[in-house]
């Protein structure tokens, strides 16, 4: 049998709010502390190493980051190193720019400097924003801003 850990009120909503519907709170305790999911082989969360180089503060915010994106895009959002990390820029990119900028603009822009940075085609990273987790057909780039447009909200809440 597992330990038991117990939590007071205040931390067990904050996995709640963390967690995926099929998460449980192992899952998410894992994702918070930057473990290897079990359930997918992917690496979901900064390496001890990122810790070093970034340090420690920045590394809690890309967390509470990723919490919040995973709570908007479908699950497998994360499940390449490079589709993670590129969507974490845009929306990081996005999140910095002025809100008066109306979000296609803000969205296309944040892309562009993602692609810039990592030398790679614009398009490379709209698409890892839009049919590599949305899936074909219409639509797409609509549904990758309306999670920006909720990742903003919940980040000013």
């Amino acid at each position: 049998m597992s330990p038991m850990i117990r939590v007071d009120d205040e931390v067990y909503e904050r996995l709640n709010e963390l967690g995926r519907t099929e998460d449980s709170f192992n899952d998410v305790v894992r994702r918070v502390l930057g473990l290897a999911s079990k359930k997918v082989n992917a690496r979901a969360l900064p390496s001890s190493s990122a810790v070093e180089d970034k340090g420690v503060s920045e590394v809690r915010k890309d967390i509470e980051l990723f919490g919040i994106i995973d709570r908007h895009l479908p699950a497998h959002w994360k499940e390449t190193e490079a589709r993670r990390d590129q969507i974490m820029e845009v929306v990081k990119n996005f999140l910095r720019m002025p809100s008066n900028i109306p979000v296609p603009e803000r969205h296309r822009k944040a892309a562009k400097e993602v692609a810039k940075g990592r030398g790679v085609e614009e398009n490379t990273v709209l698409d890892k924003c839009g049919r590599q987790i949305f899936g074909t057909g219409s639509g797409l780039v609509d549904q990758f801003r309306d999670a920006l447009i909720r990742i903003e909200a919940d980040i000013k809440k």
